[in-house]
């Protein structure tokens, strides 16, 4: 039953990543799903810095840094500093960025959609449980995350 459950999670990451390859609209294919994560993130912030971005991402700052640069590279985000504090960059949109976040946002309406009438058949009492499950298993790789984390600060 392990095994069948674990093989079952790893079709489950599979054919999500398939789908979104199938349903993402041409411009967003040619993006990491962390570039897409960071592009939504920096619309949320008030301050989106590098800090605050990988704190909201759970990602390293220089993991995010290197998207941003990316980001900055591909002309969708641009740096700006606050006037008395020159020394804290912040992100924002050029405005292909802009429309990129918005592809963004229309895709991912588009999967709430799907999704929620798909879990629509089941009993409240049945997504309970399914959602105690995927808790305890999101809190295991997180652990899993924070313990390659400092390893790899370590080395």
């Amino acid at each position: 039953m392990r095994e069948a459950v674990r093989k079952q999670l790893k079709e489950f990451a599979e054919k999500e990543e398939q789908l979104r390859q199938y349903t993402a609209g041409v411009p967003l294919r040619s993006y990491s799903i962390s570039e897409l994560h960071v592009l939504e993130a920096v619309d949320t912030l008030h301050e989106p810095t590098v800090t605050a971005l990988a704190q909201q991402l759970q990602l390293t700052k220089g993991a995010v840094s290197k998207i941003t640069k990316k980001l900055i590279e591909k002309e969708l985000l641009t740096t700006y500093a606050l006037a008395g504090n020159r020394q804290k960059l912040l992100f924002r949109y050029t405005p292909s960025g802009l429309n990129l976040c918005r592809e963004i946002q229309w895709e991912r309406d588009q999967r709430i959609a799907r999704e929620r009438a798909f879990l629509h058949q089941f009993s409240h009492k049945r997504l309970r449980k399914v959602e105690d499950f995927l808790r305890q298993y999101n809190a295991f790789l997180q652990q899993e995350i924070d313990r390659c984390e400092q390893e790899d600060s370590e080395s």
